[in-house]
């Protein structure tokens, strides 16, 4: 009786299960850094907007505030 080759259980060799665990260790990596990078970005455009705000309040331009320095 032959059996497919599908259903036999395959041993995975250590160099196998090595690049496995540099593959998930670097997913683990880039998605921590995307959301570091993420909450970056939003807290600089938050912390831009608070400028722009209180720029607004204040009745002045970002222009005549000096934007270039922020």
């Amino acid at each position: 009786m032959a059996t497919h080759e599908l259903t036999q259980e395959r041993r995975t060799s250590p160099v196998e299960f090595l690049w496995e665990l540099v593959f998930v260790f670097a997913v683990h990596v880039g998605r921590a850094w995307a959301g570091r990078c993420w909450r970056w970005r939003s807290s600089r455009l938050a912390g831009l907007r608070a400028v722009e705000t209180t720029l607004d309040r204040r009745g002045l331009s970002r222009e005549r505030a000096g934007a270039t320095a922020l």
